[in-house]
């Protein structure tokens, strides 16, 4: 088997593919083609690596140009371009080796391609002869990965009959599917047991008598109020009863107050 070389791009990598189909040495417009449908596939995983958006190119209608965003799965691994389009009521559909995704932290490639590249361009050539060996396998692809885009945007949802309804892309409609919304109701709980009297509890004993408290002193002043009388001496009086036996001026001539 030879070995095939291809463009290494870097995953997480915008890629452009221009894309010519050949019949008998001619290049055919791709304005004559009724449809179109292109799509990366993973040969590592044999599945839709995912769809490509197109358009003709402005300048030469020979050339078809695929658009594949990095924020789809690109699969590491080699990946190669298939297009399907139908021309004069003939459906035809072709696969080519495209490119290989590699991770972000290979090293730079001889072809200069590096991590920082925001987009990498890949030049096909398709002939005018059916080359795919998995034209079935890849129609089936073709044919759910539409049919998933279709389901993306029809939710399921609960009918009046409780039942889950989903979307149907062969018939276009929600059908039943027989689901019930609700899961199946619960075995009823057994009875709790009644529980045990609590028995009664014993008296208690009486309490020692409490010892004679000590004698009070006597109460200290309570609410002393202060003023200076026209001979500017300074006068208190308290609502104490013994107010009067806790002042005192000493031989020194100080005052003192006991409290």
């Amino acid at each position: 088997m030879a070995t095939i070389t291809l463009k290494p791009i870097r995953q997480q990598t915008d890629v452009i593919l221009r894309v010519t189909l050949t019949d008998n040495g001619v290049r055919v417009s791709w304005l004559d083609a009724e449809t179109i449908r292109a799509f990366l596939y993973s040969e590592r995983q044999r599945i839709i690596d995912g769809p490509c958006t197109w358009e003709v190119d402005s300048e030469d209608d020979t050339i078809l140009v695929c658009h594949y965003d990095a924020h789809q799965p690109q699969h590491l691994g080699k990946t190669k371009l298939i297009v399907e389009v139908t021309i004069q009521d003939q459906t035809s559909t072709y696969d080519k080796y495209a490119l290989e995704f590699v991770a972000t932290t290979d090293e730079t490639q001889d072809d200069g391609t590096t991590a920082e590249d925001e987009t990498a361009e890949v030049d096909i050539d398709v002939t005018d002869v059916d080359t795919s060996i998995l034209t079935g396998a890849i129609q089936a692809a073709l044919d759910a990965a539409e049919a998933a885009n279709a389901a993306a945007g029809h939710a399921p949802y609960i009918s009046e009959n409780g039942n889950w309804f989903i979307w149907d892309a062969t018939t276009g409609d929600y059908v039943d599917s027989g689901t019930s919304a609700t899961g199946p109701e619960g075995p009823a709980g057994q009875d709790g047991r009644d529980g045990q009297d609590g028995r009664d509890g014993a008296d208690g004993q009486d309490g020692a008598d409490g010892q004679d408290g000590r004698d009070g002193v006597d109460g200290g002043i309570l609410y002393p109020t202060f003023r200076i009388d026209a001979a500017m001496h300074l006068k208190m009086s308290d609502a104490g009863e013994s107010a009067n036996q806790r002042f005192e001026v000493d031989s020194a001539g100080h005052f003192k107050m006991t409290i």
